[in-house]
């Protein structure tokens, strides 16, 4: 064998640890990066096992939901993150059982009526036997799919925000601040920050993909009276100074009780059966946050109220000392 036979042969697997390397930089979650593990193609099998058990076709976003939860819990949940570190086919398995008690509580959610065809064990975290279940057959008792749950879930806020950055293809903290902070005159203190890995590939730009919540770190934070600059936008039907900033008929939709929870609007609570505000009108609504930071809006009273860090069990109490006060 030649020297430069004997060299080439030396230099051949530093070249391929090189393209190992880059390829695994390129991965675009920090779940990917640091595990190998794919979650896309891991939450589209846990899907068509379940697809194959009940005999019905689930929608995409089924398995697009089950993958952004993963990636989002990697970098939020310490436990979680552990265990998907774990060596061998460990950390694989884990994540189908995490996978599928989170297809367990969504087809609770969606499809009760084929939720209960489903063992118990599955959603633990167990493997569905094979074949079909014969409760199944009867096709025509199965109803058709319920609309889509509009109660609230960080993940499915969180992928809201990353649908919007493939839309808008600019940073959502931009987007705001042209379409909403600054018209409406708000502080420049205010940030959408998002988690130290939440960054996404749009075209050939490296954009954040911010949370929907403030957790960990990252998050909309904004003071007190930029909060009621906000309530008042909405309160107002979106039109701030005879100029539309919302689109015609949304705050109406927003406060359009959902069929899954009639208490939840688009992103707002509603006060529907005097359930959320006992004391309060159920036209009343609002918006709260982490830390019980609350935007109250009552449109029979023309009241926009803003209460912070206040203990969630005492919401209601305040809002009925707010309603008794402007009543008296």
């Amino acid at each position: 064998m030649s020297k430069l036979q004997r060299a080439a042969q030396q230099r051949r697997p530093t070249t391929l640890r090189r393209k190992f390397r880059a390829w695994r930089a390129s991965l675009p979650t920090a779940l990917e990066r640091d595990t190998l593990l794919m979650p896309d193609v891991i939450a589209e099998n846990v899907v068509r096992e379940v697809e194959l058990f009940l005999g019905e076709e689930f929608p995409a976003r089924y398995a697009v939901w089950l993958a952004t939860k993963a990636e989002l819990c990697y970098s939020a949940r310490r436990h979680y993150y552990r265990t998907l570190r774990r060596s061998g086919n460990a950390a694989r398995e884990w994540l189908c059982v995490y996978m599928r008690h989170w297809l367990d509580s969504l087809l609770g959610l969606e499809r009760p009526d084929l939720h209960h065809c489903l063992p118990r064990e599955f959603g633990n975290g167990q493997q569905l036997p094979p074949g079909l279940h014969p409760r199944i057959n009867r096709r025509g008792l199965v109803p058709d799919l319920l609309p889509q749950p509009r109660a609230w879930d960080a993940a499915r806020v969180t992928r809201l925000s990353l649908s919007l950055l493939q839309l808008f293809r600019e940073p959502l903290a931009d987007v705001l601040r042209k379409a909403v902070m600054d018209p409406i005159g708000a502080s420049g203190s205010w940030q959408w920050e998002p988690y130290r890995n939440s960054w996404a590939n749009i075209g050939e730009q490296r954009l954040p993909s911010v949370p929907g919540g403030s957790h960990w770190g990252g998050g909309l934070w904004m003071s007190t009276r930029d909060h009621a600059r906000v309530g008042l936008l909405v309160a107002r039907g979106g039109r701030w100074e005879r100029r539309d900033l919302l689109p015609a008929g949304w705050v109406d939709e927003m406060r359009r009780p959902s069929a899954i929870n009639p208490e939840y609007g688009l992103l707002w609570w509603l006060n529907t059966g005097g359930r959320q505000f006992p004391a309060a009108p159920e036209s009343s609504y609002a918006a709260r946050g982490a830390g019980s930071n609350v935007i109250w809006l009552d449109p029979e009273r023309d009241l926009v109220v803003v209460v912070r860090w206040i203990d969630k069990g005492s919401v209601a109490g305040f809002v009925k000392r707010v309603v008794d006060s402007v009543s008296a």
